[in-house]
């Protein structure tokens, strides 16, 4: 019987488990892909450092590697508000994750305080065995009442026929004794 209560749970809220479901691959996703972004931000700092130190070192020669290093400082910044950009998305994903599970965490809780509730009601319920074990019970009895009513109809009848009988017979017998005194 709690296998039956299970699988009606489960084919009642079958759609908010699925939804819950599809919402946790869809975190999963969103933080492997934050940790991807997290990796191509450190590569490319590490990228920005490299440039920054040779940028150090050319800072003394001619003008054509300044020029150069002005050009790669304007690739280098370009970059930065670039992964910054990203790193500020990348916050915002995660923010969005851990509101996202707090979500899916209290929707759990209350399936799970509804799946206690029906437990608890279930509880409660009569077994079908101790149902049957009574109800025979019952039906026997109630038979035998129907039996028992059945026999005092019939006795009243026959009692009302023998009633009529006598007085019949104290009828003719009257009868019989007016029509010999006259």
């Amino acid at each position: 019987m709690a296998q039956r209560d299970d699988d009606d749970f489960t084919s009642s809220h079958g759609s908010d488990i699925k939804d819950i479901w599809v919402g946790m691959t869809r975190l999963e996703t969103l933080v492997k892909t934050m940790l991807k972004c997290d990796d191509t931000i450190k590569a490319r700092l590490d990228k920005i450092q490299e440039d920054t130190v040779a940028f150090e070192a050319f800072k003394d020669t001619s003008d054509l590697y300044h020029r150069m290093l002005e050009e790669k400082i304007d690739e280098i910044d370009h970059e930065t508000r670039g992964l910054l950009d990203l790193r500020t998305e990348v916050t915002a994903m995660k923010e969005a994750s851990r509101l996202a599970k707090e979500n899916v965490d209290l929707r759990l809780a209350a399936m799970n305080e509804f799946r206690d509730a029906m437990k608890d009601q279930t509880d409660t319920f009569l077994p079908r065995a101790e149902y049957l074990t009574r109800h025979e019970s019952i039906e026997k009895d109630i038979r035998s009442l129907r039996e028992s009513r059945a026999e005092l109809l019939g006795k009243a009848s026959q009692n009302s026929v023998v009633v009529a009988y006598i007085i019949a017979a104290v009828g003719i017998g009257l009868s019989v004794i007016a029509i010999w005194l006259h």
